[in-house]
């Protein structure tokens, strides 16, 4: 079981190389990867378990 473990995080450590190095995030290289959901998770826990807020963007006011 432990070694199961040990290869899925290595996976993960993989994917997030291989986005680094093509200048991408991990969610934009594997959004679906277990490294992506992993970090989702964390940011998720770390502000509150809210899910992210889209915000719409508006025009700057002319004076």
């Amino acid at each position: 079981m432990a070694l199961d473990g040990c290869a899925e995080l290595a996976e993960t450590v993989r994917q997030m190389d291989e986005a680094q190095s093509h200048g991408k995030t991990i969610r934009e290289y594997a959004p679906r990867s277990p490294g992506a959901r992993m970090l989702a998770a964390i940011a998720a826990e770390i502000d509150g378990g809210c899910a992210p807020v889209k915000r719409k963007r508006t025009a700057p006011k002319v004076a």
